[in-house]
This record gives structure tokens, sequence and C-alpha cells, in this order.
């Protein structure tokens, strides 16, 4: 696997992870921010992407 195809999983997971957060653990975006080390926007981003809101 090259580091962009690997680059391309952990960005898959980090997603599938943010909407396990979202759902099943009903954690709020602020927290999912400061648990997972992102941005406040790429969690909505992700969010919005599934119409999770």
């Amino acid at each position: 696997m090259t580091s962009d195809q690997e680059e391309k999983v952990i960005q898959v997971e980090g997603w599938a992870e943010i909407h396990r957060l979202y759902r099943a653990a009903e954690m709020p975006i602020r927290a999912m921010t400061r648990h997972l080390g992102i941005s406040k926007n790429a969690v909505k981003r992700a969010l919005a992407t599934a119409g999770a809101d």
C-alpha cells in the first residue's frame, strides 16, 4: 500500500469514528474535536456529508 492509500484509509476511518461518536455516543461536536484532535469545521463537514444533522 502506498502512503497515499494509507492516508485515505486513515481519513475514512476518522470519518467513520466521527459518525460513530455522533450517533452512538451522542458526543457533542466540541467534545469530538478535543477527543480526536481535529477542527470543529472538519467534524461539521464530516457530519454534513452523510446528512447527520
